[in-house]
């Protein structure tokens, strides 16, 4: 151990970050941004007072290790429980309107260092942070599948053109003909494929959105 951090026990690795970037930027951005450092240094040290973090970007990268009760392997158990970390901050945050995304890491082991579960982490909560408002605020970097190449190509020339042919058509017939395909595709798939739930998010009848 390291001035009483234990090294070889498993460690949850993740970051938290303000929603806009804006928002902790600039002379304004500087005031908002510390409530938010001082409210998730005062939270991670309740949480374990061996904790490690740091500011970086706007950002507060954490290294703490696993609570008792969660399985280190577990991701989504590790996703859970910072999840619950991220929103009782914004809670306490209030009455400032501060929205707070997180990425988590892979557990650093054999195969992941803790400088890798870090750049992991941070890539999750960009990408978190770059969805809308009704995405996910927490994202797990094991659980991000093709996000994480789209999202790493999201200046891509190629990736534009791909869009253009996939989605042209359906665009092209809402602007039109005021038909709804995108919004009815964007809710079919928030819903994971799931009929009644997007036809219930659409507020239409199933047989509606088939």
């Amino acid at each position: 151990s390291v001035r009483g951090f234990a090294v070889a026990r498993p460690h949850l690795v993740f970051v938290l970050r303000p929603r806009d970037s804006e928002a902790t930027h600039g002379p304004a951005g500087s005031r908002g941004r510390q409530p938010f450092v001082d409210a998730t240094r005062r939270r991670l040290v309740l949480a374990d007072v061996t904790t490690l973090l740091r500011e970086r970007d706007g950002s507060i990268q954490v290294l703490m290790p696993c609570p008792p009760d969660l399985e280190p392997s577990d991701a989504d158990a590790g996703l859970a429980w910072v999840e619950r970390l991220r929103s009782s901050l914004e809670e306490s945050l209030a009455p400032e309107s501060l929205s707070v995304v997180a990425g988590v890491g892979r557990t650093p082991g054999t195969e992941t260092t803790p400088f890798a579960a870090m750049r992991e982490a941070t890539r999750a909560a960009d990408i978190a942070a770059s969805m809308g408002s009704a995405s996910p605020a927490a994202l797990h970097f094991a659980r991000l599948g093709a996000l994480r190449l789209i999202f790493h190509l999201a200046d891509n020339p190629e990736l534009c053109a791909f869009q253009r042919d996939v989605l042209g058509p359906l665009e092209s017939s809402d602007a039109s003909r005021r038909s709804e395909f995108v919004r009815t595709l964007e809710a079919f798939l928030r819903a994971g494929g799931n009929h009644m739930r997007a036809a219930r998010d659409l507020n239409v009848h199933r047989n509606t959105l088939i």
